[in-house]
């Protein structure tokens, strides 16, 4: 909810901005407090989603990386059917282009050796996912 009411509200008013920070801030504090690691995870996805559609790339990686030192202390990931590799791909890809550093195109293989999987799995629910990662990996 909050990472919609993000997008609708995008505002530069730094006054918005910094209400909408505290209201993540509460919310992540709430799920640590609780100990319910599938909402401090799904903060993340959401916050990398977001940060991603604003292209602050970095941001949305350093979540990204949040959430899987967060997922290794959990008895399963939250995989929302390939989406969150296909985002982590995209996140992964504009840094790739972004940056010469080897460490994000190691990333995007992963990633994409992840959807492959998915799509012997499902391969209706999977493949459109992996042949835009194919066509954004070739863009550049």
């Amino acid at each position: 909810k909050q990472a919609v009411t993000d997008l609708i509200l995008s505002t530069n008013d730094p006054f918005v901005m910094a209400e909408n920070n505290a209201e993540q801030n509460s919310l992540f504090l709430q799920a640590t407090e609780a100990n319910s690691l599938v909402v401090e995870c799904e903060l993340y996805i959401f916050g990398s989603i977001v940060a991603y559609i604003y292209n602050s790339y970095d941001l949305a990686a350093a979540l990204i990386q949040k959430r899987y030192e967060l997922e290794k202390k959990m008895s399963r990931t939250i995989l929302w059917w390939g989406a969150t590799a296909f985002y982590d791909g995209l996140i992964f890809l504009a840094l790739a282009h972004k940056s010469s550093q080897f460490e994000w195109t190691a990333e995007v293989s992963k990633v994409m050796s992840k959807m492959e999987g998915y799509v012997q799995i499902g391969k209706s629910n999977h493949e459109h996912k992996l042949l835009l990662l194919e066509a954004e990996i070739k863009s550049r």
